[in-house]
């Protein structure tokens, strides 16, 4: 069985001011483009295929130098990731060279500028209003949690954060990849090597920025393995762009708190993927209804023009079978602080019904 995985230097053209970085991988391209100039940074790419080399047992050859920065923090991830994923602790990466740290590969004009990723989520809104300094550029990659040949949803929802960036007069950079589809990447849970993915994002795109910022998925009380973590995306560093993972202090439905009071969200959020209409929202599915349970605890669930208002919570949770095993004290939580005697009862109910579910070998483990 083949042991070494490859890939090719990657190149930059730019056609009708579209700019596309391209590097073939393993005989198959892998392509980033954007309006907004990019960098054929090598390190996107061998970033984007670690944690799928490590899955696999593979080497990565890189027919490029790496920075050397990128190189040494890289190193760092290795005991988190064999510690959650039983990964080996030796890097994948066979470099063609080093860049020493002194080097720059760009002339970076970006030096006191931040990029956020930014889909108009919680945490990344929470991140966008929160975060001090604040952010100068947003990022949205299309074909990250839209697929890239799904034009119509990423429009929509394109629409909506160029509506926030002029809102809070900053830029916008939509990158297009067809990362996701890759043979070998797409066979390792997007929940792994989502972080990294992001992080490829602020290499590209490092002449408009110096920093990245990742906003949290998880507090820091409640963490758990995830592609994306405060133990592992400012290793995705290099010298040229520092990567931040934003504040795991606070919970997301403490984010939705915070935000519940903010024009901006009440008209843009977006939690969920379905994008059946532009309204955004499902209303229907898990993360959509935690979301409504905390709007409403907020006393802002109304004012909140993405959600489907045309039916009560508790008649919405009775459709839910289940809840992953992982979001029960996050449930648990919010039945504790909401007001709404029915809303407490669903939640009881969704929660009795996602024991009665668990499978019968962790029945047994108790």
């Amino acid at each position: 069985m083949k042991k070494i995985w490859r890939i090719e230097q990657p190149e930059l053209t730019v056609v009708n001011g579209v700019y596309r970085v391209a590097a073939v991988v393993e005989g198959q391209e892998v392509w980033f483009e954007s309006s907004s100039s990019l960098v054929p940074s090598a390190e996107a790419f061998a970033a984007a295929f670690f944690i799928p080399a490590l899955h696999f047992g593979k080497q990565l050859h890189v027919a490029a130098p790496l920075d050397e920065t990128w190189l040494a923090e890289t190193e760092q991830l290795l005991p988190v990731l064999s510690e959650w994923w039983d990964y080996p602790q030796v890097s994948p990466i066979k470099a063609a060279g080093k860049l020493p740290h002194t080097t720059s590969t760009v002339a970076n004009c970006g030096v006191n500028r931040t990029g956020l990723c930014f889909t108009c989520g919680a945490d990344s809104f929470y991140s966008l209003t929160q975060r001090n300094p604040p952010a100068t550029d947003l990022v949205f990659a299309h074909g990250y949690d839209i697929p890239v040949d799904d034009q119509w949803r990423a429009d929509v929802l394109q629409a909506s954060i160029q509506e926030v960036a002029e809102e809070r007069q900053v830029k916008v950079h939509v990158v297009r990849t067809n990362l996701r589809t890759h043979r070998l990447f797409k066979k390792v849970n997007w929940g792994r090597t989502h972080g990294a993915a992001l992080s490829a994002l602020g290499q590209l795109l490092q002449n408009h920025f110096s920093r990245l910022v990742i906003a949290s998925s998880y507090p820091r009380h409640r963490g758990r393995p995830w592609g994306s973590s405060w133990l592992l995306d400012q290793h995705w560093s290099s010298a040229n762009v520092e990567i931040e993972h934003d504040d795991a202090s606070i919970s997301r439905w403490e984010k939705l708190v915070h935000l519940a009071n903010d024009p901006l969200p009440r008209k843009h959020l977006q939690v969920c993927w379905s994008l059946k209409s532009e309204a955004g929202n499902c209303g229907v599915c898990e993360k959509c209804l935690r979301t409504m349970v905390v709007l409403q605890i907020a006393d802002a669930l109304p004012l909140f023009e993405t959600f489907p208002q045309d039916r009560s919570l508790p008649d919405l949770m009775s459709q839910l079978k289940s809840l992953p095993e992982h979001l029960w004290g996050t449930w648990i939580e919010l039945r504790d602080v909401s007001k709404s005697q029915q809303t407490r009862a669903a939640i009881d109910r969704l929660l009795e019904r996602s024991r009665s579910t668990k499978p019968w070998w962790r029945k047994l483990a108790g």
